[in-house]
């Protein structure tokens, strides 16, 4: 038993080396074609990655805009500070509803004279402010309904909110993600067709090698394995490609051209899932593509090898 385990052991070590020795000798032989389909899924991973970071940052700007994006809610003047806490409570617990803040009219009325009293003296002068309520939201999506259903309560005033602002963000969002599927299509398909035709033509140019192989009774899926491994390598590394030029090209343009008046997703928080987004599309890529190309000229009873 001992000895079988060791055998089978061994085989399985042979055949591993095997598929790689096949696979990068598949590479080496066709360079240009190589080049060609790392240079093609390192493309189609560099649009998705742009178009990924585009929308993470409009998202992440339009939960971080100060007040341009806040929902202020003006109460009657004679309304009880009890019930703006009520409502404040009821709010809070509405879906997509970050936070909701009560200010209280006296807080407000001290806040405006500390920030007039250079220009003019309001002491003397009653408070006419009302209690507020100011509400940021998960989303901008949300501030149009929030700021709708709080115009309905009879003891609010007037609501305001950065409706402009959120109305543009979430068209601008859907915009680039209609745009991000359009291409991605025509770019994966691009991609799948020129691997495909990489490992075709490895195929090809090892057609007697492959017919011995299914003569003598190696299985399909024995002599599939360098070409699917082939195009896995090929996905990876354009996905590697793909991510080292997105990262650099951010880090530069985050460290260089900062807007403050905009707050970008920084760096350091897109690295791992950007990574992990290229890298495993470069490899269903690779390995589907060429996948599909060898199930497809291995399928037809090796005719085309005669």
């Amino acid at each position: 038993m001992t000895r079988k385990r060791e055998f089978m052991s061994t085989m399985r070590l042979s055949s591993l080396e095997f598929l790689i020795e096949e696979a990068f000798k598949n590479i080496s032989r066709n360079v240009v074609i190589s080049i060609a389909s790392i240079t093609t899924v390192a493309f189609t991973l560099l649009v998705v990655g742009i178009l990924g970071i585009a929308v993470a940052n409009i998202e992440y700007t339009s939960r971080n805009l100060p007040g341009k994006l806040e929902v202020a809610v003006f109460f009657k003047r004679d309304v009880a500070l009890e019930k703006v806490e009520k409502l404040a409570e009821e709010v809070r617990n509405w879906e997509g509803v970050k936070e909701a803040q009560v200010v209280k009219r006296e807080e407000a009325w001290r806040n405006l004279q500390q920030e007039l009293k250079r220009e003019i003296d309001l002491s003397d002068i009653s408070n006419p402010l009302p209690h507020t309520l100011r509400i940021k939201t998960v989303a901008p999506e949300y501030i149009i309904s929030v700021a709708d259903a709080l115009r309905k309560e009879q003891i609010v005033d007037e609501v305001r909110e950065g409706k402009e602002v959120a109305e543009r963000l979430q068209a601008l969002n859907k915009i680039v993600k209609w745009i991000g599927m359009i291409i991605g299509v025509f770019l994966f398909v691009a991609s799948f067709l020129i691997i495909g035709n990489a490992v075709r033509l490895a195929i090809y140019a090892r057609r007697q090698e492959i017919r011995i192989m299914q003569l003598v009774g190696a299985t399909n899926l024995f002599i599939m394995g360098p070409f699917v491994l082939e195009g896995t390598i090929y996905g990876m590394l354009g996905g590697l490609l793909a991510f080292l030029l997105l990262f650099l090209a951010y880090t530069y343009l985050y460290n260089h051209f900062p807007l403050p008046f905009l707050p970008f997703l920084p760096y350091e928080g897109i690295t791992l899932p950007l990574f992990l987004l290229l890298f495993s599309l470069g490899i269903f890529i690779g390995m589907v593509s060429s996948f599909i190309s060898t199930r497809y000229f291995l399928g037809r009873k090796g005719e085309q090898f005669d």
